[in-house]
């Protein structure tokens, strides 16, 4: 099994982020991208459907590949520039399925989808120093997986000085559990909130 509890890579996913974000911030100060930044434009950007093993994802162009920003991940993009970064990290069902009703987390009122995006999304907000703004968890079917969605904004203890907006996305596929976690600096919600929002909804589970 990769991991017993996809919090614990979220966790080093954090620290990950925080660091980028306080890196790329202290660069842009000296770099003049950033004076023409409110001037872009703040249409959804174009993009480019990224395959990875049984899944796809449609990725905005401005974003590449990366390969540090999570050791688990089996997809990973960025702009560091832009501040704009994606991950998804995916989890056997049936493995997760069994460790949390061994270790008595598993609520078989619930489906497996509502166990593991309720905790995750727990575990992300125990993980955060400060919660500025958070959503509710919302349930749909779409792109022919059930799917959660969830977006929480606020610091982490690595990096308190700069807030940042998360998207994430979770699904239950045939056989696998999906976590789609998107972020930018709250001050470019405006900008790339509708970027990172519809990245993670175009999330799509391969027939």
């Amino acid at each position: 099994m990769k991991t017993a509890f996809l919090s614990v890579s979220l966790a080093a996913l954090f620290f990950a982020c925080g660091s980028n974000a306080s890196k790329s911030e202290q660069g842009e100060e000296s770099n003049v991208l950033s004076e023409t930044f409110e001037a872009e434009s703040a249409e959804p950007a174009p993009t480019q459907t990224v395959s990875v093993k049984d899944y796809s994802l449609d990725v905005p162009e401005y974003m590449s590949e990366a390969t540090d920003l999570n050791a688990e991940a089996s997809l990973q993009y960025q702009n560091i520039v832009k501040e704009t970064y994606v991950v998804v990290i995916d989890e056997p069902k049936d493995e997760f399925m069994q460790v949390f009703s061994e270790l008595g987390l598993y609520d078989a009122s619930l489906s497996p989808l509502e166990n593991y995006a309720q905790f995750q999304s727990e575990s992300l907000l125990e993980m955060m120093s400060t919660v500025a703004d958070r959503s509710d968890l919302e349930y749909r079917e779409s792109n022919g997986s059930r799917r959660a969605s969830f977006t929480v904004t606020g610091t982490i203890a690595d990096v308190p000085d700069l807030s940042i907006y998360y998207v994430l996305g979770y699904v239950e596929g045939a056989s696998t559990m999906y976590t789609i976690m998107g972020w930018t600096l709250e001050s470019r919600i405006g900008r790339y909130g509708v970027d990172l929002e519809q990245m993670v909804a175009s999330f799509k589970e391969n027939s």
